[in-house]
């Protein structure tokens, strides 16, 4: 049963989605969480005390699902101490740095607070506003909730797991995170499966799974065995029928990561662009301040100076962008080309290399070419 479970979860389709876009922050956190509880579990201490405080360095809104998770082993298990220190001192965390240090270093703006637009009263900026339309409009909040993707999305979190989480009461505290992080907000890439967000679902899903399987299998209860195992053979079908049709092991061409389809294969094209891109690097001194496009600033962050261009150019002192180049990305730099402040030093067709104070002999064939 346990290795079913297992199985389950490594066929996941959402946890391909979270894992084949980018490489992000949530999905890291999915481990430590469980390794917490594990830890608080088997009582022990120290442990849980040194993965809780890397749990809370993966990101602000992991450790404010560590204090869910406090707040769940408050209510239901045996540790009671272990439960108030992982909700008060992941909480006060998660809120200290969410409201008053992102903000500080935002000049005074709440980050994030965009993506639940739809529940911003007139005239608020803040999560304070969000929270004042859920508590004193729930009638809103809930038609906020409740429309056809919303009700797609929680299909594709659920039915790979037979909505098995349902059938344990204890694990519906455990579902609040996904359901305030994704279904109350406005943002499309929140309510997509190709993306990191299922990282709010993914811990807190499967103990429910493995809460429901044990709920299912009470002592003293004379079905209880042929129960279990017609679920677990449920959740094995339901898991095996939906990695087929979305999961990264068989059907590639329905496999998404991120805004599109992920590609597994790599062509002749992808080969030629990666020369390119070593190419331009092996131009870019190791501690040079670089302003890189979405697709490159990876293969820079090395670096201590590593800005997204579609943000600004700051005191970058080198350009490193993909051809054709336009949106925020060609904001940012083509006026940079054209004033004459960085000067192009390796045109490669698909990737471009400019440098500050460099002669722009070659800015107007570039620009040229953009403007075609």
């Amino acid at each position: 049963m346990a290795a079913v479970v297992a199985c389950a979860y490594l066929a996941y389709p959402p946890l391909h989605g979270a894992n084949l876009y980018d490489f992000h922050y949530l999905p890291l956190g999915i481990p430590f969480v469980w390794w917490v509880l594990h830890a608080v579990e088997s009582r022990r201490r120290i442990m849980a005390i040194v993965v809780a405080l890397v749990a809370m360095s993966v990101r602000e809104d992991v450790a404010g699902q560590l204090a869910v998770l406090g707040v769940f082993l408050l209510l239901t298990g045996p540790a009671a101490v272990e439960g108030i220190l992982l909700t008060l001192v992941p909480g006060a965390y998660a809120v200290v740095l969410k409201l008053l240090v992102m903000p500080h270093f935002k000049g005074g703006v709440e980050a994030f607070v965009d993506q639940y637009g739809a529940l911003l009263p007139q005239g608020a900026h803040g999560f304070a506003g969000v929270l004042s339309t859920i508590v004193g409009n729930p009638a809103f909040a809930a038609n906020v909730a409740i429309d056809k993707d919303k009700v797609v999305y929680a299909l594709k979190i659920f039915a790979p797991v037979l909505a098995l989480p349902f059938r344990a009461p204890r694990c519906w505290l455990l579902l609040l995170p996904g359901f305030a992080f994704t279904i109350l907000s406005s943002y499309g890439p929140l309510i997509q499966t190709s993306f990191q967000y299922t990282a709010y679902w993914i811990p807190w899903v499967f103990i429910g799974v493995v809460l429901a399987l044990e709920r299912i299998g009470r002592p003293g209860d004379a079905t209880a065995t042929l129960r279990r195992r017609a679920a677990v053979l449920g959740l094995a079908f339901a898991s095996l029928a939906s990695t087929m049709y979305h999961g990264a092991f068989t059907r590639h061409e329905t496999v998404q990561g991120g805004f599109g389809r992920f590609r597994f294969e790599s062509t002749a094209d992808d080969l030629r662009r990666r020369e390119h891109v070593a190419q331009a690097l092996a131009l870019i001194p190791a501690d040079a301040r670089v302003a890189a496009s979405e697709e490159l600033t990876p293969h820079a962050s090395s670096r201590t100076f590593d800005y997204k261009l579609r943000y600004g150019v700051y005191d970058a002192e080198y350009l490193l962008f993909t051809a054709p180049i336009g949106g925020e990305e060609g904001g940012q730099a083509l006026p940079e080309l054209r004033n004459g402040t960085f000067g192009v030093v390796a045109d490669l067709d698909d990737v471009v290399v400019a440098r500050r104070g460099q002669p722009t002999l070659l800015n107007a064939f570039f620009l040229a070419r953009a403007g075609r």
